[in-house]
């Protein structure tokens, strides 16, 4: 492999990198955003825990059953 080809393999992956980061970033700010709210939620103990817990974890990829033991093991550390 020459130098020509590793710095358009580098080019190639730069381009496609700076075309995807707007989809990814909008993604990660929701996220974040979520968390946020959850958490807040957990610290102040509001009404609405299991609600935001449920849309943070389906929201990074956790099927219902496994987001619910995860509310209830975060809603179970916070009592302590």
């Amino acid at each position: 492999m020459g130098i020509k080809d590793i710095v358009f393999s580098m080019l190639a992956v730069m381009v496609i990198t700076f075309a995807l980061y707007p989809f990814y970033r909008k993604r990660e700010v929701k996220t974040n955003e979520l968390e946020v709210k959850y958490y807040d939620a957990l610290k102040s103990k509001q009404g609405n825990i299991m609600e935001l817990g449920m849309e943070y974890y389906l929201n990074i990829g956790l099927d219902k059953e496994t987001a619910e033991k995860s509310i209830e093991n975060d809603m179970a550390h916070t009592k302590v």
